[in-house]
């Protein structure tokens, strides 16, 4: 399993569903994500055992980041933001989503954790030490490059929280298209 210092990182490859000849519910969304509106559909899907241990990473105080790599339109968006929002929308654990985005970075980033929490934070930093249980999603992720000075501060700050000691209150799930994972891996190690 790769590894960041002690830390472990958590891979779980989404691939696109086989068929199943069981009777599913219609849930034809199209190209369209499902949404944390569809949770409830989303949760019949039979996509339990993905979310089951998704939650289960989440909610572990020793893991401070969970990655998530597919092929493009294998559900990774979908678990993240029907499944995981959806399930965690009656706990203590506050639900943050962002949609990496490669212009205005840090301030999108900014802008979708006080959108979330009611807060005013103007720095990354401060997302080091939210009071509270949070899991902050970031989807996406192959649109940002370590080396681009306007996402660095993003890199910069998911590398603090991997060296972090626990316990974490943040769980930080990273989504990103199986094309990105030589990047990744890439300033995985560069982090080590």
């Amino acid at each position: 399993m790769p590894c960041l210092g002690s830390l472990p990182l958590l891979f779980k490859l989404a691939l696109p569903r086989p068929h199943d000849d069981r009777e599913l519910p219609n849930a034809i969304k199209g190209l369209l994500a499902f949404t944390q509106e569809d949770g409830e559909l989303f949760r019949k899907l039979g996509r339990d055992q993905e979310l089951n241990s998704l939650n289960n990473f989440v909610k572990d105080p020793q893991i401070p980041l969970v990655v998530i790599m597919g092929e493009s339109g294998a559900g990774k968006s979908s678990l993240l933001r029907a499944g995981l929002s959806y399930s965690l929308k009656d706990s203590d654990c506050a639900y943050i989503y962002w949609e990496a985005l490669p212009h205005d970075t840090v301030a999108g980033l900014l802008r979708a954790v006080n959108s979330a929490l009611n807060t005013d934070y103007s720095d990354l930093n401060a997302l080091l030490t939210l009071p509270s249980k949070a899991v902050i999603v970031l989807d996406q992720f192959e649109q940002l490059l370590p080396d681009n000075l306007e996402h660095k501060p993003v890199f910069e700050l998911l590398h603090k929280v991997c060296t972090a000691p626990p316990p974490h209150p943040v769980t930080w799930c990273i989504a990103f298209r199986r094309e990105y994972s030589a990047t990744w891996c890439d300033f995985e190690r560069v982090m080590i």
